[in-house]
C-alpha cells in the first residue's frame, strides 16, 4: 500500500506540474493574443477615424468635380456661343428674346451653383448633387439651339 501511495503522490505531483505548465503556456498564448487584439483594435480605430473624416467631407469631395466641370463648360460656351444668345425658339425660327452671351452662361452656372448650395445645406446630398450635374447640360443646350435653330 505504501508503494501505491508513493506512486499516486508522484503521479499527482506530475499532473500538477503539467497543469502549471499548461496554464503558463495558455497565459503566454493569451497574452500574445491580447496584444494582437489590441493592435487590431488600434488599426480599426484608425480606419474609423478616416471614415468619419471622409464622411464629413463628402460634400466637398462631391462638389469639386462639379465646380471644375462648370468652369470647363463656361469656357467652352464662351468660345462657341454667339454674342447674342436666343432663348425660347418660336415656330417661325425666331427667338422670343435674346441675351448677351455672358448673362446666358452665368444664368446656367447660377442654377448649378444653387444646386450645390442646396447640397451643402441639406442633409441628403445625392439628389441636389445629381441635379447640379444635369444642370451642366444647359449651356450645351444653348449652343445646340443657337447653332441649329430649326
Amino acid at each position: 500500500m505504501c508503494y501505491d501511495k508513493q506512486n499516486t503522490s508522484k503521479e499527482v505531483k506530475q499532473t500538477v506540474e503539467e497543469k502549471k505548465k499548461d496554464s503558463q503556456t495558455k497565459e503566454t498564448k493569451n497574452a500574445g493574443w491580447e496584444k494582437t487584439k489590441a493592435v487590431f483594435r488600434k488599426i480599426g480605430r484608425v480606419f474609423q477615424i478616416i471614415g468619419k473624416v471622409l464622411f464629413h467631407l463628402r460634400k466637398i469631395f462631391m462638389a469639386v468635380p462639379v465646380v471644375w466641370a462648370a468652369f470647363k463648360v463656361y469656357a467652352y460656351g464662351q468660345e462657341h456661343l454667339p454674342e447674342a444668345v436666343g432663348v425660347w425658339l418660336l415656330e417661325n425660327g425666331d427667338y422670343q428674346f435674346t441675351l448677351a452671351r455672358d448673362s446666358a452662361l452665368m444664368s446656367c452656372m447660377a442654377v448649378t451653383a444653387a444646386c450645390l448650395v442646396l447640397m451643402f445645406c441639406s442633409r441628403r446630398t445625392i439628389l441636389p448633387w445629381i441635379v447640379s450635374i444635369f444642370t451642366l447640360v444647359l449651356p450645351f443646350l444653348l449652343i445646340i439651339t443657337n447653332m441649329y435653330p430649326s
